[in-house]
């Protein structure tokens, strides 16, 4: 794993986690816009009940809501459980961050330290191919003022 792989996982844990607090803000307040169902429905049965009506088979109106309820606390359930993973694998990454940067930063500098050896090992060349020639030339100035001081 890489320093950039690990920045993307921490990004898209944060955006998982902010989108399902996001959903569970707005079901929370579909619930609360339909009432207590459970209680209203409780009410209908001791009601049906004090009459001598049967009970077990609730009035469209509350089915329906009682659905709707149960089907959004569910799906608030599970946004809440899809949270803790993502939330393990942000404290998890930004935990790991560090370390993977400093071995980035050290696999850099090793590379960056390796390459300027190899201009170090270049320039020693030059150098010594560079002073070689120097003394050829050297020697070839002072054979020539041997030659002019002799004419």
């Amino acid at each position: 794993m890489n320093i950039s792989k690990l920045r993307h996982e921490i990004g898209v844990a944060k955006t998982f986690i902010r989108n399902d607090r996001q959903t569970i803000i707005e079901l929370e307040a579909v619930l609360a816009d339909l009432g207590d169902v459970r209680a209203e429905a409780a009410n209908w049965r001791l009601e049906q009940s004090r009459k001598g009506l049967p009970i077990p088979v609730l009035p469209l109106k509350l089915t329906g809501s009682a659905f709707k309820a149960e089907s959004v606390q569910d799906t608030i359930n599970a946004a809440t459980d899809a949270i803790v993973p993502q939330q393990e694998t942000h404290r998890t990454s930004a935990r790991d961050a560090p370390t993977f940067l400093v071995r980035t930063i050290s696999a850099s500098w090793d590379r960056v330290c390796d390459e300027a050896r190899a201009v170090c090992d270049d320039l020693e060349v030059a150098r010594v191919a560079y002073l070689a020639a120097s003394k050829k030339l050297y020697a070839l100035h002072q054979e020539t003022l041997r030659f002019a001081s002799v004419s």
